[in-house]
């Protein structure tokens, strides 16, 4: 065996860099000799496509349980901890760091709660906090796939000086750390929609006169946004804030929000001049009282006239009465926003929505039940988009505005649900080109897991060796989201594909950009990537440690550190005097948990040495266990390597190890070469040896 370099001060960085995960390793990591927390009960509830409503603006239910746990160093064990006692508190935010709902837990550790978010795929973590507890966060990729969010998780106590009392000026029971308005005791909790900017609604106005579908979407056009308010769990007042956009109708119409609830309310109108919220204004202010046993429906006016209002703003501030509104029996988001027709009596809703019921504000002519506001074709007359968006142009038929929106409309919300992101490529130069279309093969299919690191060529159309019929001009690639982990090169055409572990479909358009702006978006081109096969095995949790090579014989001191491709992962050292079994304790162990799961055929290095003077033989396993398992001393069981395995006198590695680098991951070894093979398995250990003087030895993990 070579004799050992020290680890230079540089891995420790190493250690650091490599250590960010989807789960924050300093917040929910297991220190050692500490038990881990129960894994968690994952049981999530895929969305299904089974109906279509033109949906931007999606739903979807958090189901939570949260357990409190302190553990016992001594022991390794866990004792759970009443949740009535404590306040715990979720957060999902959204890839730009925007929080997209806060709430806290009920005393029975639960919590449920509806969210909408964007159409377009997403990553979003999920955080929970506790005064005293140390913080977790989880990624759910494309949280808008599912329907359901359905996980029982645990928390960590911190020790007792984390849970000494907090300042809470308001004394609502949350700390001012956590409070949204610390000085405010009817607000614990605001959470807005969107999390940032505003949504748009769109509308045509020829109900019952025309079809919708042939039409542009820009009778009338406004932004609005709404910020509620909590109570702990209860409702305790909703602010909307809506801007008049763009009216290219001859009609003219009110607009307004129709919203359910049951309780009593006082409702507060603002209008303002302009959509900054300056300029005279005027406030107007009603009642809604509370009948009991009945779900009340306010209708608020935001405009009246909305040819009169274009460019102008109005805020509108809903104040719910004590006990305030059990969000269940609420309007989710983004409400009913309508709009009334003053010249035919006819109000517009978006899909699924009712019509309005007889209120002194208009005369309602088409209040008819089931009437889902959909065209003979099924266009909506109300189209909702979860941003801030330019509607089409006068006469301009919306699948021309925003080519992908056809694609999106006839594989009924399948595939691109991000179509309102790109809109129809043009130049602002008159005399430019759009350059020529994107041209490749149909993608070959793709095994399941060796995904990871294949190219997908893609080519345009050019003539006499130009891409764009204006000479000189640069053009450019372009696509649709890609799936998480994918990248398209915008000069060269090249798509590298991430791993992708489950058998599945994933439709992705491209289409060519010059430097000037125009594009051939109107004429994407359509790639279906099929994955085929069985599921690839991945691994969420690996325990590597060394022992003492057989019954009753001292424990060789040892210390691990465990390398991929990359570099040094991660360490661990356990100082306890090792014992043997049933009390054992291990002389080193590396408790690793990944940032995202490791597929079957990753290869990962140990090194193994000791600085001290105690030397000689020692067995090394590596064992797969659930993420959250808590491992007491012999969890899972062990036998001895003995004499059966790879040791000092037979191994086929033993006269190369002289020659292995400090990198050895780098280096490509022949048959008979290199570390010592180690297989994944609590009965397939390695019977090893460390010599004098700083020995290292090498172990290489290839997960099957």
């Amino acid at each position: 065996m070579k004799p050992w370099k020290l680890v230079p001060t540089v891995a420790v960085l190493l250690v650091l860099l490599f250590a960010c995960s989807l789960e924050s390793p300093w917040n929910s990591t297991t220190p050692s000799g500490e038990a881990a927390l129960p894994p968690d009960k994952i049981s999530d509830i895929p969305r299904s496509y089974e109906t279509f409503a033109y949906e931007t603006l999606l739903s979807v239910t958090l189901d939570l349980k949260v357990e409190l746990y302190e553990s016992s160093p001594l022991a390794r064990s866990l004792e759970s901890l009443p949740t009535q006692e404590n306040l715990v508190i979720a957060t999902l935010t959204n890839s730009r760091g925007h929080a997209v709902f806060r709430g806290s837990f009920s005393a029975d550790g639960a919590l449920k709660a509806v969210v909408a978010v964007p159409a377009a795929p997403e990553d979003m973590v999920l955080s929970l906090e506790a005064p005293g507890f140390r913080s977790r966060n989880v990624t759910i990729p494309s949280l808008v796939e599912y329907a359901e969010i359905r996980r029982e998780m645990g928390l960590m106590a911190d020790g007792l000086a984390g849970r000494q009392a907090l300042p809470d000026h308001d004394g609502d029971t949350v700390p001012d750390v956590y409070d949204a308005d610390p000085y405010d005791p009817k607000v614990t909790f605001r959470n807005t929609v969107p999390a940032q900017g505003f949504l748009t609604v769109a509308y045509e106005d020829l109900y019952k006169v025309a079809n919708a579908g042939d039409a542009d979407y820009n009778d009338f056009v406004a932004e609005f946004k709404v910020e509620e308010s909590y109570l702990l769990g209860r409702l305790s007042s909703v602010t909307i804030t809506a801007i008049a956009r763009r009216k290219w109708a001859g009609y003219n119409h009110a607009f307004g929000m129709a919203l359910e609830f049951d309780g009593a309310a006082t409702v507060v109108l603002e209008y303002y001049s302009s959509e900054a919220l300056d300029g005279l204004h005027k406030v107007a202010k009603f009642a809604v009282a509370d009948v009991p046993g009945v779900t009340e429906k306010a209708v608020v006016e935001l405009f009246h006239s909305t040819k009169d209002s274009i460019g102008r703003a109005t805020v509108c501030t809903i104040t719910f009465e004590e006990p305030y509104v059990d969000p269940a029996t609420f309007t989710g988001a983004p409400y009913d926003p309508y709009l009334y027709i003053w010249n035919t009596g006819y109000d517009v809703h978006l899909i699924g929505r009712e019509s309005l019921p007889n209120v002194p504000l208009y005369d309602v002519q088409n209040n008819l039940p089931g009437d889902t506001f959909q065209d003979a074709n099924g266009f909506p007359w109300a189209l909702l988009v979860p941003m801030g968006w330019e509607s089409p142009a006068e006469t301009q038929y919306i699948g021309d505005a925003y080519p992908l929106f056809d694609s999106w409309r006839e594989s009924f919300g399948l595939e691109v649900p991000s179509w309102y992101l790109y809109p129809a490529g043009a130049s602002a130069d008159p005399g430019n080109h759009p350059p020529y279309p994107v041209l490749a093969k149909a993608p070959p299919t793709y095994s399941v897991g060796g995904s990871l690191g294949k190219i997908y060529q893609l080519e345009i159309a050019a003539v006499d060796g130009q891409k764009d019929p204006d000479p000189g001009d640069e053009v450019y690639f372009r696509s649709s989201l890609l799936p998480e982990g994918w990248s398209l090169d915008e000069v060269s055409g090249k798509v590298t594909l991430g791993q992708v572990n489950e058998p599945c479909t994933r439709v992705v358009y491209f289409w060519s950009e010059d430097e000037h702006g125009a594009s051939t978006i109107d004429n994407a081109f359509r790639a279906s990537f099929n994955f085929v096969g069985d599921p690839i095995k991945s691994y969420e949790r690996l325990v590597i440690e060394t022992y003492p090579s057989a019954p009753g014989a001292p424990a060789t001191d040892t210390t691990l550190l465990l390398y991929d491709a990359s570099g040094l992962l991660a360490s661990a050292d356990d100082p306890a005097d090792p014992a043997v079994p049933p009390n054992h304790q291990p002389s080193a162990l590396i408790d690793y948990v990944p940032s995202t799961p490791l597929a079957s055929g990753t290869v990962l290095f140990v090194s193994i040495y000791s600085s001290t003077s105690n030397f000689g033989d020692y067995s090394i396993r590596a064992v797969q266990v659930p993420a959250g398992a808590v491992l007491p001393g012999d969890l899972p069981a062990y036998s001895y390597s003995g004499v059966t395995g790879v040791n000092t006198d037979d191994s086929p590695y033993e006269g190369y190890e002289a020659t292995l680098g400090a990198e050895p991951w780098k280096d490509t070894y022949g048959a008979g070469e290199g570390p010592a093979r180690l297989e994944l398995g609590a009965g397939t250990p390695l019977y090893r040896s460390l010599g004098g003087g700083h020995d290292v030895d090498w172990v290489m993990i290839t997960l099957p």
